[in-house]
């Protein structure tokens, strides 16, 4: 399981259904976005996004659930690839940290789990 699933369920009770993710060109994204204070209202109108947080994951093939066995969980997602700010975020990533994309790639292939699926 990548560090963003493992992230994600984390939070989420036994049985537990968690917030959507998003997924882009072959890719999970996860985004937390600072609290909407009226100085972040005012640059996000101006067209500057800042997130808190924002993390990826190789994972090939877009389905519109994961069910992680591990607690019986089931994250919803949604295919985010027409939109231009999850497209150029994707893109940028695979521009400026390559060696940390091949890096997940090769850690969820070395513990045996398919990288779209996060299953063994």
């Amino acid at each position: 399981m990548s560090s963003v699933m493992k992230e994600m369920a984390s939070t989420i009770p036994v049985g537990g259904r968690g917030l959507p993710i998003r997924w882009c060109k072959g890719y999970l994204i996860m985004i937390h976005a600072f609290e909407p204070t009226p100085e972040v209202i005012r640059k996000e109108l101006r067209g500057e996004l800042h997130w808190r947080y924002a993390g990826i994951s190789p994972f090939s093939n877009f389905t519109d659930t994961i069910e992680i066995p591990e607690g019986k969980i089931t994250i919803p997602v949604f295919d985010v690839s027409e939109h231009p700010v999850y497209s150029h975020f994707v893109d940028f990533m695979e521009h400026f940290f390559p060696y940390e994309i091949e890096e997940a790639k090769k850690e969820a292939s070395e513990l045996g789990r398919n990288p779209n699926t996060g299953k063994a």
